[in-house]
């Protein structure tokens, strides 16, 4: 299966759209230019005080730097590549530029950001193979953003400034339990969270392995999870959301599937 295209001019094709339908997830690279990821990491690794050859310097950092300048730092980041490419998974109605964040809420008491939360996943000791973790799964937006349709949230966003193994600190996902999440909550009327519902046979989760200056655009329901970095080099994320725009609500799609339907309608077709 080839989950990945290059963006020169931003378009999807049909085997990208429908993998997002059926998997909940899509790699897409080109969006952001090398000479724009060696500027952004080398600015990030300054910033934070990180050397990326002498690990004596990652000693004690965080892997969320609540650090507002190096957020500003990723601002270029979220270019009109990364919009179009959101625009043909949701449609026109989204927020672009800024996101809301319970991570800047909780760091600097305002709740939109610009840009991206770097996230680092550093080294660990271990051989050089992929190991499946057993916890940690979930689904991104704080209890406060999960909700059952896209009220708050569409997308769940990771773009990477390096290359990223299967055993380098992987993001790990569930193929289609999107799709099971949101039944298992339409049926049960649960209250939704970040705690994907017990009970469902969820698909084996698998690395989405990457190369820097690609952007993997994940459904707001799909279950993920990080992996330990046992890679030589620290594995450099940056998080980010695509919020629906407030002034026009999603509205879920009826009837027979037509022309004027996003891939997220698809997804959300019961």
């Amino acid at each position: 299966m080839n989950d990945q295209i290059t963006v020169s001019h931003p378009l999807l094709t049909e085997e990208q759209k429908l993998q997002f339908v059926r998997d909940g997830y899509v790699k897409v690279s080109g969006i952001l230019s090398p000479e724009l990821v060696e500027t952004t990491k080398a600015n990030l690794f300054d910033r934070l005080g990180i050397n990326p050859d002498d690990p004596e310097t990652w000693q004690g950092k965080p892997t969320f730097p609540a650090d507002e300048e190096a957020i500003r730092l990723t601002v270029p980041c979220r270019n009109d590549a990364f919009e179009a490419v959101v625009e043909q998974l949701v449609g026109p109605h989204f927020v672009r530029g800024i996101t809301y964040s319970p991570f800047t809420t909780e760091h600097f008491g305002y709740p939109t950001t610009h840009g991206f939360i770097p996230v680092l996943n550093y080294p660990k000791p271990g051989p050089k193979e992929y190991v499946r973790p057993e916890q940690g799964y979930h689904i991104d937006g704080g209890d406060q953003y999960v909700t059952r349709l896209p009220d708050k949230n569409f997308l769940a966003v990771m773009a990477y400034l390096t290359d990223v193994t299967e055993y380098g600190g992987a993001t790990v996902v569930c193929p289609g339990s999107h799709r099971q999440v949101l039944e298992a909550w339409t049926k049960s009327g649960e209250n939704p969270s970040t705690r994907p519902p017990s009970g469902i046979d969820y698909a084996p989760a698998i690395p989405v392995t990457v190369k820097a200056g690609d952007v993997v655009f994940m459904h707001y329901l799909l279950v993920h999870a990080s992996s330990a970095n046992h890679a030589d080099i620290i594995r450099v994320g940056m998080n980010t959301a695509v919020w629906p725009d407030p002034a026009k609500p999603y509205i879920p799609k009826k009837g027979s599937p037509t022309a004027d339907w996003s891939p997220m309608d698809w997804t959300l077709a019961l």
